[in-house]
This record gives structure tokens, sequence and C-alpha cells, in this order.
């Protein structure tokens, strides 16, 4: 298993999480 692909993979899910919450909230 690639733990860095996964960590990236991770991060930008995050990172979208982050923007949708932003993005809702105003």
């Amino acid at each position: 298993m690639d733990f860095r692909h996964w960590n990236n993979w991770h991060q930008r899910v995050l990172f979208n999480n982050i923007i949708c919450r932003l993005v809702g909230s105003q």
C-alpha cells in the first residue's frame, strides 16, 4: 500500500471539505 499516495488523497479530501464549509457558510 502506498501511504504517500493515500496521504495526498486524504489531504485533498480534507482541503475540499474545508472549502465546501467556507463556501456554504457564506
